[in-house]
């Protein structure tokens, strides 16, 4: 033992404050570790109030290196050497030999000296072993223990002899270690655990420690002593021998070997919070050794800790991780030892505080869609936020608020509170949300229809909410409110009507309605009679019931003859041979031809071109056929807005122009819904008044007379 101390590496241990500190001197390179009690038993004394030690401890209870007491200015002349020891004339003497530590400000500690002779403590078994392999321990003595290979520590690793004879701890236990937990077998092979170690049932074609290589790939060869096969060139193989071992089979061992030795650092320092730290464990020797990581002063590595081949790796590291390691090198030539001092520097501590907010102040949406108000909150510890809505708490929290379908209810202020220990801050965000009036953009357009036919309107409006569209109808005879026959589409945006009459001819309204307004927008249509295909058409079969004159058929039933007829409509009927003036009727007086439109006549000349357009889009107009008139987007119509095409081929006026306006208003139309006339009356005047710009022209027509009446117009 006293030749161990002279030429390895002295590990004093201080057992009784549980190993807090510890002191390295290297000697030679070789590295042992001898504990406290581990050494000659000269070394030691007779009592506790021995006062007489002279033996060669010069190590102090925390790990500190005696000085020389000559070098000393003090009264102690009797001593020259660093050895711990009671000097003359010192009578403080209760706990034990010192030495000074420090040559500086002369500060001094006690040394550990065990107690000659004391009491023994109970004998190891099973597989239990000590690193300094004695079997017997004394009252101050301490140990280290391992199990044996194979086998797994559960227990404390550090005991001490008490003077009563007993450890101060119970002794540990080794468990068998499961080889097989880490499924080392490859290649789909089966494990079996062993005593120190496991074997492994390969399946065909692998072979291997842990059917790790493939006979097909490496043609049957061998590599021993853990040599590893590779395939080479023209299915030649080649052994990867470790460290040491030639051969092509990796058979010969190595002409000279040597123990292991470790090159590692006693003390680490590591900051709290790490969130990744290595240590490496470097070892040389031949063979070369292998690594294991282990904690002396816990019964096992910690949980966030373990070893990746020669590494100790540390993931977030606390200060739990603090303490002592030990890294351990086998060959089989020998073991090496070096246990490191991993020290953790603790975090500053964060200062405690309040609350803090930011937030937008005002946050808009639209109505009826989903607002997000954001309330970021800084503070330690972190506040817990809360929202109110008035003065109502709601049942939310978390620094996002989201608000689903806003309105007006709940809409307003809203609240963020933010608490933690120091105290609370609150911040309001008005919710503001924004609306549009209902606007029509493209109204519906005044149209003639001819009676069977059928025509699209459409109306199309902006707003928000988005507003919904309806349509209305009021006849110009005011007799009726009831829409003609229709249909809808796209949700109301178009609407089709299949008049039936002339009298159905009339206003037809589109509005756009949402929960703030309304906007309307009202339209001309005039229902206009079918046509006859020729003057000698005698199949008319239209519903004209007026005859040239103005005045209303009667019922063909109310005749004497013509019983084939049953309405009022203009007819020729079956039986008559005069039919050179067309369709006719009997009326209150007597019986008057009808004015009814030949179908397909002379051809009018075409309007496109000029800029100008269609209401009904057609190119081609015939006899009896009238078009309505009106100018591409940004130009102005100069002249009459509807045109009538005669019986010669020409149009009854002059075919209007477009020309380039400043602006322009469409024409509005002030005039009484009915008027009465006496009968008899010489002269009666009936007043259009329209604006626009340009100014409209006026043109007066009837409806459902065909003839002409005696009127003129300005």
């Amino acid at each position: 033992m006293e030749a161990l101390a002279k030429t390895g590496r002295c590990i004093i241990l201080n057992m009784q404050t549980i190993l807090k500190t510890i002191t390295f001197a290297e000697i030679q390179g070789q590295i042992h570790l001898i504990k406290l009690g581990v050494i000659p038993e000269t070394n030691c004394r007779n009592s506790t109030n021995d006062l007489h030690y002279n033996g060669t401890i010069n190590i102090s209870r925390h790990g500190k290196t005696c000085h020389r007491w000559i070098n000393i200015p003090f009264r102690y002349p009797n001593e020259r050497e660093n050895y711990c020891r009671t000097p003359l004339y010192d009578s403080d003497n209760a706990g034990g030999p010192w030495c000074y530590v420090n040559s500086t400000d002369y500060s001094w500690e006690r040394c550990n000296i065990p107690i000659c002779g004391g009491a023994e403590c109970p004998v190891f078994v099973d597989n239990l072993e000590t690193l300094d392999r004695k079997t017997r321990y004394h009252y101050g003595e301490s140990v280290i223990l391992n199990c044996k290979s194979g086998y797994i520590l559960i227990g404390q690793k550090l005991l001490t002899c008490l003077q009563s004879g007993q450890w101060n701890d119970t002794i540990p236990r080794c468990e068998d270690v499961d080889e097989c937990s880490s499924n080392p077998c490859k290649n789909g092979g089966t494990c079996t655990d062993r005593v120190n170690g496991y074997t492994c049932t390969c399946r065909d074609n692998y072979f291997g420690a842990t059917c790790q290589d493939d006979i097909r790939k490496c043609h049957y060869a061998t590599c021993r002593n853990r040599g590893i096969c590779k395939e080479g060139l023209n299915g030649t193989h080649v052994c990867i021998c470790p460290r040491g071992y030639t051969g092509e089979s990796c058979e010969q061992e190595p002409n000279s070997k040597l123990p292991p030795q470790i090159l590692l650092n006693s003390k680490i320092t590591i900051p709290e919070g790490t969130s990744n730290s290595s240590i490496p464990c470097f070892a040389e020797g031949i063979p070369l050794p292998s690594i294991k990581w282990e904690s002396i002063d816990k019964t096992s590595l910690p949980s966030n800790a373990r070893q990746v081949v020669d590494y100790l790796i540390f993931e977030n590291v606390t200060m739990a991780d603090s303490g002592l390691y030990m890294c351990t090198a086998k060959n089989g030539i020998g073991t090496a030892f070096k246990v490191l001092h991993l020290i953790v520097k603790a975090k500053p501590a964060l200062l405690h505080t309040g609350p803090v907010i930011h937030a937008i102040s005002t946050v808009k949406v639209d109505y009826y869609t989903d607002a997000k108000l954001v309330c970021n909150v800084t503070g330690f510890p972190k506040p817990t936020v809360t929202w109110k809505h008035g003065n109502k708490l709601l049942h939310t929290s978390g620094n996002i608020m989201v608000v689903h379908n806003v309105t007006n209810t709940t809409a307003g202020y809203y609240t963020c509170i933010a608490t933690n220990d120091v105290g609370t801050s609150q911040v309001n965000i008005f919710l503001e949300v924004t609306y549009d009036t209902p606007k029509i953009v493209t109204p519906p357009r005044t149209a003639f229809v001819m009676v069977g036919q059928s025509h699209s309107f459409t109306c199309i409006a902006t707003g928000h909410p988005k507003p919904s569209l309806t349509w209305s109808f009021k006849t110009f005879a005011q007799e009726s409110t009831s829409m003609p026959s229709h249909q809808l589409h796209q949700n109301g945006q178009e609407l089709t009507l299949f008049p039936l009459k002339t009298l159905e001819s009339g206003t037809l309204t589109c509005a756009a309605v949402n929960a703030f307004g309304v906007d309307r927008a009202s339209v001309a249509v005039v229902i206009k009679n079918r046509c006859r295909k020729s003057d000698d058409d005698l199949s008319y079969n239209g519903n004209i019931s007026i005859t040239r004159h103005g005045r209303t058929c009667r019922m063909w039933s109310t005749a004497s003859r013509y019983q084939s007829e049953q309405l009022n409509y203009c007819r020729t009927p079956m039986g008559d041979s005069d039919n050179d003036g067309g369709p006719w009727c009997y009326d209150d007086i007597n019986w008057d031809r009808c004015n009814v439109p030949i179908c397909d006549g002379a051809v009018c000349p075409d309007l496109k071109g000029h800029n100008l357009e269609t209401l009904d889009k057609k190119l081609t107009y015939q006899y009896g056929e009238e078009a309505y008139l009106k100018c591409k987007a940004g130009y102005k119509l100069f002249g009459q807005e509807f045109l009538t095409c005669d019986q010669s081929g020409q149009w009854n006026e002059t075919i209007p122009s477009c020309g380039v306006p400043a602006f322009k208003i469409a024409p509005q139309i002030f005039l009484s819904a009915k008027i009465t006339f006496d009968e008899g009356d010489s002269m009666r005047y009936i007043t259009c008044f329209a604006e626009g710009i340009p100014l409209p022209t006026i043109t007066w027509e009837s409806v459902d007379v065909s003839i002409a009446i005696n009127f003129m117009h300005k």
